[in-house]
């Protein structure tokens, strides 16, 4: 039995992603200063309402990219169009955070049905670990 509640350092750096020192040194102020996606990836690991979020980085000084609620993003038209007039040739379209938004058939053949995937699976970054 833990004679703390919550996590442990270790557990947090793990479900932000990033290596356990680097989260010692942002906790001591002694790190460079975080990205908007570390923030966001921390704010995400201690389940943060959206206040302690904007708290967070304004201690950071920084804004938090929009939480995704895995609402469709909107996707201009024009870009809509390249991906189709692309044809053969694999492509996709990335947000702020990564997410993969929008791909065309190509894209889904080579690399992977992004349509099956959950709104948090289409990500860069998680595809590629």
């Amino acid at each position: 039995a833990r004679r703390t509640p919550g996590l442990r350092r270790e557990e947090v750096a793990a479900l932000a992603q990033v290596s356990v020192s680097y989260y010692e040194r942002l906790e001591r102020a002694r790190a460079p200063r975080p990205s908007p996606q570390v923030l966001s990836a921390l704010a995400t690991a201690l389940q943060l309402t959206e206040a302690e979020r904007d708290h967070l980085a304004r201690l950071a000084g920084q804004v938090l990219p929009a939480g995704n609620d895995g609402a469709p993003q909107d996707v201009p038209a024009d870009a809509r169009q390249l991906l189709d007039r692309l044809d053969g040739i694999p492509a996709y379209v990335v947000n702020d955070r990564q997410d993969i938004v929008a791909w065309n058939a190509a894209a889904a053949a080579l690399i992977t049905d992004f349509s099956r995937l959950t709104p948090d699976e289409r990500n860069l970054t998680r595809l590629s670990t």
